[in-house]
């Protein structure tokens, strides 16, 4: 008999693959069932309990393309993408990339991003709890260093760009409503997910709130931030949109860099 590390990983490989080594067989009593047919079991039960959390994580997509067509979908993705977390609550963030790639999805073009917005929806919902600052919370800022600011987002924030308008799409199919016809004109989203106590929430940005919250996520001040902000939308009103994203809870943190007499002492 193998060693019980190789036997693991042919057993993996078999749930996988399908691919039955003779050492596998060996290692599992009969007991009046042939080892194959127990074997089987557990391989339908592992790729059917993946395939329902996907369907579960995303079931505008499962709606959209239909039950077979998604099943056969997931199927080939729990082949190629195994799990690599052992909470099932993490499986198929690779998901809407999958069906960025994917042939035979490539006639629903929004497909992906409807993908990514349910997968946003979720990691919003599971992330961090974090209490969230007011708005007077700027009050302490000096006018003339509002620029130098660092604002910390709220952990449960997802920010997401499309060329389509998935938001409306998935409105549409709130509720496991039956499918619905989508009309596709030139209407592209910019979404900003977002959890307030328990409730996920999904708002439509502008360019430039768009531009300003993405620089922030990637760390910038606020100056800089405004800076890409003013070159998407020209008249963008900073003071606006910043009261709109306090009174959101967006914003958790806010530091300003030491002043020259705090770095010389």
């Amino acid at each position: 008999m193998s060693a019980w590390p190789e036997l693991q990983a042919a057993f993996a490989d078999y749930l996988l693959h399908g691919e039955q080594a003779p050492a596998l067989a060996a290692g599992v009593r009969s007991d009046h069932i042939a080892a194959r047919s127990r074997l089987l079991v557990h391989r339908n039960n592992v790729f059917s309990s993946l395939i329902d959390a996907l369907a579960e994580l995303y079931p505008v997509v499962a709606q959209l393309v239909g039950e077979r067509f998604f099943r056969s979908v997931a199927r080939e993705y729990v082949r190629t993408h195994p799990p690599s977390d052992p909470i099932l609550l993490c499986y198929g963030e690779h998901f809407p990339d999958f069906l960025q790639q994917l042939e035979a999805a490539r006639a629903v073009p929004y497909l992906a991003d409807v993908a990514r917005l349910e997968l946003a929806r979720h990691q919003a919902y599971h992330a961090a709890d974090a209490e969230s600052l007011p708005v007077r919370a700027l009050g302490g800022v000096p006018q003339a260093r509002l620029g130098e600011l660092w604002l910390g987002l709220h952990p449960s924030i997802r920010l997401l760009a499309s060329d389509y308008p998935v938001s409306r799409i998935c409105e549409l199919h709130a509720g496991g409503s039956p499918p619905k016809p989508v009309t596709l004109g030139r209407e592209s989203e910019r979404l900003l997910v977002i959890r307030q106590h328990y409730d996920v929430e999904t708002q439509r940005l502008s360019l430039g709130a768009y531009a300003l919250l993405s620089s922030l996520a990637e760390k910038h001040t606020l100056g800089k931030a405004f800076e890409a902000a003013r070159a998407a939308d020209p008249h963008f009103d900073l003071g606006v949109q910043l009261h709109d994203f306090f009174d959101a809870g967006a914003f958790v943190d806010l530091r300003m860099p030491p002043t020259q007499e705090t770095k010389h002492d």
